[in-house]
């Protein structure tokens, strides 16, 4: 009787569990997506962006 509760109540924490970090990982996911994102659009809008040609590293010579 004691293991078969035992084995009952290890099943539920596992299951719990199981849950848990699967949403914890989805909301980890979303925070870095959202983090990356929001990151470009501040990099787009950055004051010191390109001023020249000359200041551009993409451009081959």
């Amino acid at each position: 009787m004691v293991t078969f509760l035992m084995t009952v109540i290890a099943a539920g924490v596992g299951a719990y569990l199981s849950t848990y970090l699967r949403e914890k990982g989805k909301n980890l996911a979303t925070k870095v997506s959202r983090t990356a994102t929001i990151g470009r659009f501040r990099r787009s809008d950055d004051p010191r962006g390109v001023e020249s040609v000359d200041d551009c590293h993409c451009v081959t010579r």
